[in-house]
């Protein structure tokens, strides 16, 4: 009779971090599970979240990653668009912390970063730093919501593409032909003119329409009570202009002509019909001086002045009320935009800009933050600076973006090494056992294999389920004729109660045999020839005791494995599957340092030995 005195614990499986192509990620472990875990730490906004690239504002599930977005200098606070390092997607389930209110709106995992100034008075803030958003706690933390300055640039030229239209001729036979006309590219040089052509673009955003006169006649056409500038700008431009006023309703405009080739362009750069407004890109690039001369058009033409001061803007065009944001910020000053419904006045939705205040939004003064539950996937970049202009529910922000983690660019500015103690997986993910972020742990899967327990430590085993996959042995299907007997802790050996352990686990056995071959033989020809072995064992089985031996494949993740570890190799544990419990940490602390590293083996009197952690119940 085989007598077993020790558990054995093998490893049969560890996980592989494959390292897609979309994600650029590095780390200083080799070690997957540690890996993983920090990586589904390291997490970012919500499926509502934009960012604002080049091309306007993008959901982050929408971009392909080639993308320049804008960011602000953590250390000049000059907004400037970089590319992406890395993007990344993933699912995630979980809380959410949460803050929405007039100036501000996001939705963010936990460990996201933010960047801003935590408030030291009432009338004082202090140096801006990133800090993981669920460790700002009930303090005062203020969110820049505007850029401090935006360098821009004039274009060297603004270019009108080559045009070409075809016109009927007739000839003295009466019968009618065509001619090709192609009329050349040109372009617009000099700041003056460039200047002046960005504020015609306004003007036709926001008060225009296309003129489809024939000849030079096409062009445009500036309604309302502008005269005098827009004629400025057409003298500037060199544009042949007039002026008339419709005896209908005494509304006067300006005709601006030039030909096909200023009419394709207007309709191409800024869109025809009110809702398709826009502005050229090159236009949101130039200089905080014209960009404020912008904003100031927009608001005289298709905004409002308030007594207080407060300005907005109200167009039926998204993407204007999209780019309006983006000017704002540029010029210093946070927004919002809200949708508001359609209208009898003009059959579309209509959107309001608001130009607010320079200073940041305050978090936790009128806003706090609140956790609120999410399932679903989570997108960030990780940018040079380390920052990115993000809005949800037209409400932009400066936040901190996704960890990096290791690498020749940890270093940069705004990178996640300006977090102290944080720059290796190590530190990283001794900080989530301190604060018990341990939901990150439950990424990390070892597979194995637990041979010479008894069925009795089984029974207590599988009671762990969560974060838990359990593969027996089954007495059903296998033979126990060989079968061996684990000898409880407490009874040693060469004593009486040896003695009568020995004797009762050779009778099971002996009653196991004979058992066995009585019902095979009760069994005869019944049935396949498996299930007849299958219903002689089952009945045999039921002579053998609790401390038969068996094996049993765990899957578990991190956090599981340390629950068990933990609950299992305290002193009030059964002696046996305390055993078991230090033999698994003494295999995971080997395979995973930083995840259970913190948790050792305190030896006892009695030369068993008990697990201690100063990180219970992460």
């Amino acid at each position: 009779m085989q007598i077993i005195r020790a558990p054995r614990v093998t490893l049969l499986a560890r996980q592989e971090f494959v390292y897609p192509e979309h994600i650029r990620w590095e780390s200083d472990s080799a070690v997957a599970g540690e890996v993983v875990a920090e990586f589904a730490g390291r997490l970012c906004f919500d499926h509502e979240t934009q960012v604002l690239t080049r091309g306007g504002w993008k959901h982050f599930r929408d971009l392909d990653g080639s993308e320049d977005v804008l960011t602000k200098n953590p250390r000049s606070g000059v907004a400037e668009f970089q590319r992406p390092i890395a993007t990344h997607r993933y699912s995630y389930q979980g809380h959410l912390y949460s803050a929405e209110g007039r100036d501000i709106s996001f939705a963010v995992t936990p460990e996201h970063r933010q960047w801003g100034r935590f408030q030291k008075s009432a009338k004082r803030l202090g140096e801006y730093t990133f800090v993981r958003t669920d460790e700002i706690g009930d303090r005062v933390f203020a969110i820049d919501c505007a850029a401090d300055g935006w360098s821009g640039h004039y274009p060297e030229e603004v270019l009108l593409r080559e045009v070409s239209f075809s016109q009927r001729l007739a000839n003295a036979v009466g019968e009618y032909g065509t001619r090709t006309t192609t009329v050349d590219t040109q372009a617009v040089v000099g700041r003056d003119r460039i200047a002046a052509l960005a504020k015609l673009c306004v003007y036709y955003a926001t008060e225009g329409s296309l003129s489809r006169r024939k000849g030079t006649g096409q062009g445009i056409v500036i309604y309302g009570d502008h005269i005098a500038p827009v004629v400025a700008l057409c003298r500037t431009l060199d544009l042949p202009h007039s002026v008339w006023t419709d005896p209908r309703n005494g509304v006067r405009r300006v005709l601006i002509g030039g030909g096909i080739q200023w009419r394709t362009f207007f309709e191409e750069e800024c869109g025809h019909g009110s809702p398709n407004k826009k502005l050229p890109r090159w236009v949101l690039n130039l200089p905080t001086e014209e960009l404020r001369e912008v904003w100031r058009i927009l608001v005289r033409t298709d905004g409002h002045t308030y007594a207080n001061g407060r300005e907005i803007l109200v167009t039926t065009s998204p993407e204007l009320a999209d780019q309006c944001q983006e000017i704002l910020c540029k010029i210093g000053y946070k927004s919002n935009v809200k949708r508001q419904a359609e209208n009898q006045g003009t059959n579309h939705p209509t959107y309001l800009v608001s130009m607010k205040s320079p200073k940041p939004a305050l978090i936790n003064y009128r806003v706090h933050l609140r956790q609120v539950p999410y399932e679903g996937e989570v997108f960030c970049l990780t940018v040079p600076n380390g920052t990115l202009f993000v809005r949800r529910n037209g409400k932009p922000h400066f936040s901190g973006n996704c960890y990096l983690s290791f690498g020749e660019d940890a270093g940069l500015e705004g990178g996640h090494r300006t977090i102290s103690g944080r720059t290796t997986n190590e530190s990283y993910l001794a900080n989530i056992l301190k604060v018990k972020h341990g939901s990150v742990l439950e990424h990390a899967v070892w597979t194995l294999l637990l041979e010479g327990v008894s069925r009795s430590l089984t029974h207590e085993l599988v009671r762990h389920r969560a974060g838990f996959g359990f593969s027996q042995l089954s007495q059903r299907y296998v033979d126990e004729s060989e079968i061996g007997f684990v000898l409880p802790p407490e009874i040693d050996e060469d004593t009486p109660a040896y003695r009568i352990w020995s004797r009762a686990c050779e009778s099971a056995l002996g009653a196991y045999r004979e058992l066995l071959g009585e019902v095979t033989d009760q069994v005869g020809d019944d049935g396949p020839a498996t299930m007849r072995k299958k219903r002689a064992r089952q009945a045999a089985r039921s002579v053998l005791p609790n401390c038969a031996e068996t094996k049993v494949v765990v899957t578990g993740n991190a956090r599981a494995w340390r629950h068990f570890v933990e609950m299992r190799g305290s002193g009030s544990a059964d002696v046996e599957i305390r055993r078991l419990a230090v033999a698994v940490l003494e295999l995971l602390r080997g395979e995973a340092p930083h995840i259970f590293g913190d948790m050792h083996v305190a030896a006892q009197p009695d030369g068993t030995g008990t697990v201690e952690t100063p990180n219970s119940k992460v």
